[in-house]
Formats: C-alpha cells, sequence, structure tokens
C-alpha cells in the first residue's frame, strides 16, 4: 500500500504525527506492509504489524530505499467485512432515538 500525502498545510509535527498514526492503522488493518511519501511530513516504511522499519524526520529533504516482499495480503476481517461496525452503531443509535421518541409521544398521550 502506498500512502502519498503533504502535510504542510499544518505547519506543525504534531499534525504530521496524526497522520503518521492513521497510517499506521491502515497497514494493521489490512496486515500489509505501507509506503508513505510526504513533501512535509513524515516519510517512511510501516510493515504489517504497524512497526516503522525505516524513517525520515518532518522538514527534511531526503529519500528511503525500502525492500517490500510484493505478496498478496491475508483476508482479515476488515478486507472481507469492511466498516460494518460504525453501520451497526448508527443502527442501534437510530433505533434507540426512535424508541425515545416514541417512548415520549405515548406518555404525553
Amino acid at each position: 500500500m502506498i500512502n502519498i500525502s503533504n502535510d504542510f498545510w499544518s505547519l506543525t509535527e504534531v499534525e504530521a504525527e496524526q497522520q503518521l498514526a492513521n497510517a499506521l492503522f491502515r497497514a494493521v488493518e489490512n496486515r500489509c506492509p505501507l509506503l508513505r511519501a510526504s513533501a512535509s511530513g513524515v516519510t517512511c516504511q510501516i510493515d504489517r504489524s504497524g512497526r516503522i522499519r525505516k524513517r525520515l524526520p518532518c522538514y527534511e529533504e531526503g529519500y528511503l530505499l525500502c525492500e517490500v516482499k510484493a505478496e498478496a495480503p491475508p483476508l482479515t476481517l476488515y478486507r472481507r467485512w469492511g466498516d460494518w461496525f460504525p453501520w451497526i452503531c448508527g443502527i442501534f443509535l437510530l433505533f434507540t432515538v426512535i424508541r425515545g421518541i416514541v417512548s415520549r409521544l405515548s406518555r404525553r398521550l
């Protein structure tokens, strides 16, 4: 997986680290290595377990040479089912709100 980013909009290293944390989660949930190239943030190589193997600091010109095995990533729960958990939470929340409205209306009548 490749993540190309430009974190210069934030002008702080904190935002670049947050973007890096998101990239770590993507590598772990898909169980595949991730190469991140950034114009001003963190450029790095992340393995399939979420460990940073090589890294360039923020706001520093440079390049990384990385060796990554080209293999099909395993079928993970996220890759198989996708974003099912947020959808279930949303449906549960909608059901709870509708139930609360019906309950209030029935008490008034």
